[in-house]
């Protein structure tokens, strides 16, 4: 079972990794101009083949269709888009969009899925050219994330630069309830924690 330790370790990494993200951004828009790999970290859309932040969504309950998640996250978006650090983490740079059906597994309803890794035994989660998608967005039972101990993101692509050992998360596994979408609060604070900035908006601004 994942630990409350395991998830404040994780936060600090993605909160490491965002102001890695905000240090770089000169030198990685010079090495996509320079010819470099299209998986190169220049903002919260975590991959310079993105060319806006795009989320797909995935019902897996039968009782709420692909439809309505997306106009509830589309509303979700709405808020998270006057979040004070959107522009400056890159999420900007195009309207958000939000699609139907994922491009890959909810893995977290596969019997055999790792609650601590989050992948499924003999599978991988490394691609050589991640999705346009920068969160998947699974609706599932609450009795799935229970099994989570209540635990909402997972790795869903990783990326290895130049085929190495340093490998990162370049696309986020985001599992919903059906009572995740009737609290607008709760959502807005999950899609926001997806998306990889602090649902605090007074934190300081790491990407300036």
């Amino acid at each position: 079972m994942r630990s409350i330790s395991s998830f404040k370790m994780r936060s600090l990494i993605a909160l490491v990794l965002g102001v890695l993200a905000a240090a770089s951004w000169g030198l990685a828009v010079h090495r996509i101009s320079q010819g470099a790999s299209p998986t190169s970290v220049d903002s919260l859309l975590l991959s310079s083949n993105r060319s806006g932040l795009a989320i797909c969504v995935d019902s897996k309950t039968a009782a709420i269709s692909d439809d309505d998640l997306r106009r509830d996250i589309q509303d979700a978006m709405m808020q998270l888009k006057a979040h004070p650090h959107f522009v400056s983490a890159g999420l900007a740079v195009a309207e958000p969009r939000i699609d139907i059906s994922c491009p890959g597994p909810a893995r977290m309803l596969d019997p055999n899925f790792d609650l601590e890794t989050g992948m499924i035994p003999g599978q991988s989660d490394v691609v050589t050219d991640p999705s346009q998608y920068r969160v998947f967005v699974f609706l599932v039972e609450k009795e799935v994330v229970a099994k989570a101990n209540g635990y909402r993101e997972y790795p869903q692509e990783t990326w290895c630069p130049q085929g190495g050992d340093a490998c990162g998360e370049v696309t986020t596994a985001l599992y919903l309830t059906p009572e995740d979408l009737t609290l607008p609060a709760r959502l807005e604070r999950l899609l926001t924690l997806a998306v990889g900035l602090d649902p605090d908006p007074s934190t300081p601004n790491p990407f300036k």
